[in-house]
């Protein structure tokens, strides 16, 4: 009788069970932080990503509004007085609002007014405005021509018309009532179309949704337009702004310098105090220079070095004052010039 020998299998011992483990374990760690990392990483760039859109945003609607200022139809005014009417204003009270026909000298809305750091602000800005801010209004009327003859009676919303009719009497209209809009089209028969008026102030608000005191710096607009005033949130994240405006004092078209606050007493060095007039010099502003510090609305999860913000701003003696931070959140600055075409091209 043979006998056939059978090889035993033996398993794993614990000692090389417990080297695998620890083998695993390790491996595990590695791609948990890898993740981890990767995870953290891909967060930061989404934030840094909003913020340089939030910027680039909030400069694009600026300079979008500030270049249709002053803007009234086909009405270019050459000679006029320039008026400042309050943001506040609802389109019920038209006297206020800044228009007035004259042969001889007309009454307009100047395109833009700002106030600066320091002066009183509008009594009508919401809670959560930001003290010791600057806003800027922006007056003109909308892009879209209207007919007349599809407005109601009377409208909360006021309106311009412009005739093209030599035998008018007036050059233009300003009105809520359909039946006060008569100008006519160059066959001096066509009701001409008319424009509705819009004023926008935008200011700085601590809190985007002030009712849960979110802390969100954000920048807001309050307008009137359709005859009432509204107020929205625009863009999250900006946290300081800055105008400076470009004055021609000589009527040429181009700035001769550029200035904090157009009705400062006092002559800035840059600009001809020959020319300088307090009373008028937002009718002589050509272009605004928009300057933005936009924040992330989260912090990093690493610290910052301390970082100084440079808004264009000069104190009384002519040196930069400059925004200091030292904390866990990014900050940009974002500028541009925007020039007021409808300005320039009523000068000449």
């Amino acid at each position: 009788m043979k006998y056939q020998l059978h090889k035993t299998h033996a398993g794993l011992s614990l000692v090389e069970l417990l080297i695998a483990m620890g083998l695993g374990a390790f491996m595990l760690l590695g791609i948990i932080s890898l993740v981890a990392s990767m995870s953290n990483t891909r967060s930061q760039l989404a934030a840094n990503s909003d913020q340089i859109e939030n910027g680039r945003y909030a400069l694009e609607v600026l300079s979008d509004d500030i270049v249709l200022g002053g803007f009234y139809g086909k009405y270019h005014a050459g000679v006029a007085n320039y008026t400042q009417p309050s943001p506040c204003l609802n389109g019920a009270d038209l006297t206020t609002l800044g228009f007035k026909y004259d042969a001889s000298t007309p009454d307009l809305p100047a395109a833009v007014q700002g106030f600066a750091v320091g002066e009183a602000l509008p009594d009508c800005l919401p809670v959560g405005t930001v003290a010791n801010s600057e806003v800027l209004v922006v007056r003109h009327v909308d892009t879209q021509e209207i007919a007349p003859g599809s407005l109601s009676g009377t409208n909360t919303a006021p309106y311009f018309q412009v005739s093209n009719c030599d035998a008018d009497l007036a050059v233009f209209a300003f009105s809520n009532n359909k039946a006060n809009l008569t100008l006519r089209d160059s066959d001096c028969s066509t009701v001409a179309s008319a424009w509705a008026y819009v004023s926008r102030a935008y200011f700085l608000s601590s809190c985007d949704d002030c009712d849960a005191a979110d802390g969100i710096p954000t920048l807001k607009m309050i307008e009137l337009s359709g005859g009432s005033l509204t107020t929205q949130s625009l863009v999250n994240g900006v946290e300081d702004i800055h105008y400076r405006y470009g004055l021609d004092l000589d009527v040429d078209g181009s700035p001769d310098c550029y200035v904090d606050n157009p009705v400062q007493v006092a002559v800035p060095s840059a600009c001809d105090a020959g020319t300088w007039s307090p009373a008028n010099n937002w009718e002589n502003v050509v272009t605004v220079e928009v300057n933005l510090l936009v924040r992330g609305i989260t912090e990093t999860k690493l610290a910052l070095a301390t970082m100084n913000y440079d808004l264009n701003r000069i104190d009384a003696d002519g040196n930069a004052v400059k925004r200091t931070f030292n904390d866990k959140v990014r900050r940009s600055v974002f500028s541009s010039v925007v020039v007021l075409p409808n300005v320039i091209g009523s000068r000449k």
